[in-house]
């Protein structure tokens, strides 16, 4: 499952519950929001879900 604009990681943590954390990978395209949604989802134990940094209308990613 793809989600485009991970924000906080909630969305992200919700998909992951529901599919599977390895199953998931989001995208954002600040680097920072990035970092700390990375860092939230870690700590709520999903830390295999894929967080990338990237223009996702684009869907291009530099990482």
């Amino acid at each position: 499952m793809l989600e485009i604009g991970t924000g906080t990681g909630y969305t992200a943590a919700l998909l992951a519950h529901q599919l599977g954390p390895e199953n998931v990978t989001t995208i954002e395209i600040d680097p920072e929001l990035a970092a700390r949604a990375r860092a939230a989802l870690a700590t709520a134990g999903y830390e295999k879900v894929t967080v990338t940094t990237g223009d996702g209308a684009l869907a291009t990613s530099p990482r």
